[in-house]
This record gives structure tokens, C-alpha cells and sequence, in this order.
């Protein structure tokens, strides 16, 4: 890590609140559940 850049962002924040209201999108899938299926596939895909 460096001191801070021109440009970089400072803080970030997902919200779809913006994604319900446009196109009523609901996620499939809770963030801890795809979470936990992400780091079993990374533990087989990235395997050496």
C-alpha cells in the first residue's frame, strides 16, 4: 500500500437499491452463501 493517488476512490459502498427500483432485481444468492461457494471453487481452480 502507498499514499493515496489522484483519482483513486476513497470509499466505496455497494448499494443496489438503484438495481431493485430499475429492473426489480432480487439476488438469487445471499452474500455469506456466495461467498463460501466462491472459496470452494477457488480452492480447486487455482490448485498448483
Amino acid at each position: 500500500y502507498g499514499p493515496p493517488r489522484p483519482g483513486d476512490v476513497r470509499h466505496s459502498l455497494a448499494d443496489i437499491t438503484a438495481a431493485r427500483a430499475a429492473f426489480g432485481f432480487e439476488p438469487q444468492v445471499t452474500l455469506q452463501d456466495g461467498l463460501r461457494e466462491y472459496m470452494t471453487w477457488a480452492k480447486e481452480a487455482l490448485r498448483p
